[in-house]
């Protein structure tokens, strides 16, 4: 189905603050593009909820230093694994 965040006819009410009280302590999560921008950010929220986050990048190089930047941050509650991946 469609996320209510892309249905323009419907208010989405969904806030930041609304996510973070969430615990996704023992859920698994998959991200692709996920060493910079929006790939990124993603990664870096679901960790901080608890999540295992697979960081899906093209450059492998580049995925290592985005983990492992994740993982510095200290309210990171979830594991985080770069994974070299090419979706082309």
């Amino acid at each position: 189905g469609f996320s209510p965040a892309m249905n323009y006819d419907v208010e989405w009410g969904y806030t930041f603050g609304q996510l973070y009280k969430h615990d996704l302590t023992g859920q698994n999560a998959l991200v692709t593009g996920a060493n910079s921008g929006l790939g990124y950010e993603v990664s870096l929220a679901l960790a901080r909820l608890g999540a295992s986050v697979v960081m899906a990048c093209r450059n492998e190089a580049r995925c290592l230093k985005a983990a492992e930047d994740i993982r510095k941050h200290k309210d990171v509650k979830g594991q985080v694994f770069p994974m070299k991946v090419e979706l082309s």
